[in-house]
């Protein structure tokens, strides 16, 4: 009998399992492992402090004060300002401290109108991103001599003069009064006005015995009203809150020449009158 000698050839079965067998354990050797998902993050603005009390005015400064998730401690937020569809970057920022709270001043310098200021933090592969925005309305000081009169005397004008010595280059003024001779000058509000604020005077070129009453009234109801004399002045503010249309009145009280006059008269608005 005839025997053979030689290896033994693995079936095609035992291959196949070997090879899937190596696939396997090459994938689960090289998969990178699992990562964290990003932690959660939130900002809350808690304060809004204005450097002008209870408003918010053009040329002034707001504090922004509030805490965040414990995720954002020594991390920064930016700040940002949008008024309507316009947002716009303050190269602004801030750190949260260590018990997660803010506080940023950013200074008010928009025309008048509602805004909104944000806080937001980017976010990283570690903490998810998150903002928080609160608006304001800001009032801004719109001079008189910029805005039309609706109504005035043939003797109301504009121009530069000196008053109590010192000179203004443009102020409302009356033309030359004399004996019960008057002066006035009207202007619209639109309601959008909370204040009226001027420096009430005669020009220096009033007769020493010059004596006039200039009053300041809204919607036929008077509000101020001083009587001075040459030399003389009275700074006035007067409240405009509810106010359509604010009158300015010049009468003289003497039978002497008064110029009277309106140094420095504005009114403080949350949108421009005069639109």
């Amino acid at each position: 009998m005839t025997m053979s000698h030689g290896r033994t050839r693995p079936s095609r079965t035992s291959l196949a399992i070997g090879a899937a067998a190596l696939a396997v354990a090459t994938l689960l050797g090289t998969a990178a492992p699992a990562q964290a998902a990003p932690a959660s993050s939130s900002i809350t603005i808690t304060g809004l402090k204005s450097s002008n009390g209870t408003q918010y005015i053009k040329g002034g400064k707001l504090t922004i004060s509030g805490k965040t998730s414990t995720s954002l401690r020594k991390r920064t937020l930016t700040v940002s300002l949008s008024r309507g569809s316009k947002t716009a970057a303050l190269n602004i920022s801030t750190r949260v401290s260590a018990a997660s709270r803010f506080s940023v001043t950013v200074p008010v310098n928009v025309d008048a109108g509602t805004v909104k200021y944000s806080l937001r933090y980017a976010g990283t592969k570690t903490v998810k991103p998150a903002s928080a925005t609160k608006s304001i309305t800001v009032l801004q000081w719109f001079p008189l001599v910029d805005q039309d009169e609706v109504d005035e005397s043939w003797l109301w004008s504009t121009g530069s003069a000196s008053v109590a010595g010192k000179k203004y280059s443009d102020l409302l003024a009356s033309g030359s009064l004399y004996g019960n001779s008057s002066a006035y000058a009207e202007y619209n509000l639109g309601y959008h006005c909370s204040s009226f604020s001027a420096l009430l005077g005669l020009t220096d070129q009033s007769s020493t015995n010059a004596l006039a009453e200039l009053a300041v009234s809204s919607d036929g109801i008077q509000r101020s009203s001083r009587r001075l004399t040459v030399g003389k002045t009275a700074q006035v503010t007067v409240d405009l809150s509810g106010a359509f249309r604010l009158r300015l009145d010049a009468k003289s009280l003497a039978d002497a020449t008064s110029y009277a006059a309106f140094p420095g008269a504005q009114v403080l608005c949350n949108a421009d009158p005069s639109n």
